[in-house]
């Protein structure tokens, strides 16, 4: 009679433990989708009381935090998106990018990047905007561009976005060997800036901004400037149009896709002030908990 109290008696203590376990997991879990609203919130009123759309000549804000970011306000994790907003609230005739193919939408990812949102590119998807006149983006010799992006292990051959007429590129974050280049004008001579070989670039999250200013062209990767192995000086004819593709870019010959996460892209028509660069990229480095 003992043993089957002794057994009844474990039963119980069993069950108990099992439920206590059900209730630490559940508040584990809510804990953690707190936290992660928390953080949301926090980048939607930094991305609100931003520098961003203050400063002039910003062509495109292309961010995965703001409630107008794309069709939905709020996508769920391991949704595919179609259409990601171009947030300048300055243009009447933004350029938002699209993509209409199942397979080739990239996917909203939750805790993407230090848990807050991002999309993630594994190397087949794109968004596109079609017939884009390059002088709504960047100006025939200047321009300042800043991305948030992790790139993953397995592919050094992506690109961020792409533009390309035939002669005339203009390619953000081409990472080519454990090499970041950007390319700016004509194909035919100076049209690329490239940097020191990295040791330290993939799998990792960080900002990455590219100044181009007339002859010259400078690479940052969390506000430190890198050496360049070349400087573009070459120009583009801003009577130019042609396909802009996020995720993805393919001039003639080359193909380059994205394979990682992307969190922002910001562009400007200009070289921007090293006092306005510096705003930018704290905005930048506290929204996303980047340490630059």
């Amino acid at each position: 009679m003992q043993n089957l109290h002794k057994k009844a008696f474990s039963l119980i203590e069993i069950s108990v433990v099992i439920v206590i376990i059900g209730i630490l997991i559940a508040g584990i879990s809510q804990g953690i989708d707190l936290y992660q609203d928390m953080r949301l919130a926090t980048a939607r009123s930094l991305t609100q009381n931003s520098r961003v759309n203050r400063i002039e000549d910003l062509s495109m804000w292309f961010e995965t935090t703001g409630e107008k970011s794309f069709e939905k306000p709020n996508p769920q994790d391991g949704e595919r998106i179609a259409l990601w907003k171009n947030i300048n609230f300055k243009l009447f005739n933004k350029i938002d990018v699209a993509q209409a193919t199942q397979a080739s939408k990239p996917f909203y990812v939750r805790n993407g990047i230090n848990n807050i949102p991002a999309l993630r590119f594994d190397n087949l998807q794109s968004l596109i905007a079609s017939n884009v006149k390059i002088s709504e983006i960047i100006s025939s010799n200047q321009a300042t561009v800043f991305m948030v992006q992790n790139n993953f292990s397995g592919d050094d051959t992506t690109a961020t976005f792409g533009w390309n007429s035939g002669v005339y590129r203009f390619l953000s974050c081409a990472q080519e060997g454990n090499k970041v280049l950007m390319d700016f004008g004509n194909t035919s001579s100076g049209f690329r800036t490239t940097t020191e070989i990295l040791t330290n670039f993939l799998n990792q999250n960080k900002i990455i901004t590219f100044v181009k200013n007339g002859s010259n062209g400078q690479v940052k990767i969390n506000s430190a400037p890198l050496t360049n192995s070349s400087s573009s000086n070459a120009t583009i004819d801003l009577s130019l149009s042609a396909d802009f593709s996020i995720g993805k870019y393919i001039p003639a010959g080359d193909a380059y896709n994205f394979y990682g996460y992307i969190g922002e892209i910001i562009v400007f028509k200009r070289a921007l002030t090293d006092a306005e660069i510096k705003d930018i990229e704290t905005y930048l480095s506290k929204k996303w908990s980047i340490k630059i």
